[in-house]
């Protein structure tokens, strides 16, 4: 009986102890994210020139000054942890490998989308696209008109061309 009596005594200190526990464990400040929206990354292609643009985008890899935040399927609004101010955002395209929804990874020629903006707390901040650089040229291509030409029109956003390799060719400035 005794034995009895020291054991419910000894399981209620430890409840209490938990419970207590628990409770001051508690933020008494906690912090208020602010909120990053994205609707969709779109990938628009002329047809004729570049193929289908069935490229089912379907997540966004978001990472935040440099710390990766995670990856959400779209349309997703993302709560960061941040101080107010400016930050560097990036997101990258993600799709489904082969359709599986267990592989998902970011999409190899979809350029990450980097811009710097003030995040507030409680506040939505939409991201979308504004300019636009891709891996190419723009004027400086030999028929003067490159694939951030291309780009550029089909969007109707500004793009800039980065090319990686040079052409062989020598360039010389188009004639106003």
């Amino acid at each position: 009986m005794k034995q009895q009596k020291t054991i419910t005594i000894s399981l209620s200190l430890s409840s209490l102890a938990l419970v207590l526990g628990l409770f001051s464990a508690c933020s008494k400040d906690p912090q208020v994210p602010a909120y990053i929206h994205i609707d969709a990354i779109p990938v628009s292609t002329d047809y004729l020139l570049e193929g289908s643009n069935s490229s089912k985008v379907s997540d966004a890899w978001i990472t935040v000054d440099g710390k990766s935040i995670g990856t959400f399927e779209l349309p997703a609004t993302i709560p960061v942890l941040a101080s107010e101010g400016s930050h560097q955002i990036s997101v990258d395209a993600g799709i489904l490998m082969n359709g599986i929804a267990a592989s998902r990874v970011k999409y190899p020629y979809y350029t990450t989308y980097s811009v710097s903006k003030d995040l507030k707390k409680g506040a939505i901040l939409t991201v979308t696209p504004d300019v636009l650089i891709c891996d190419g040229y723009g004027i400086a291509h030999p028929r003067r008109f490159g694939l951030a030409c291309h780009l550029g029109v089909l969007t109707g956003l500004p793009s800039i061309g980065v090319a990686k390799t040079p052409f062989t060719t020598a360039f010389t400035a188009p004639e106003n």
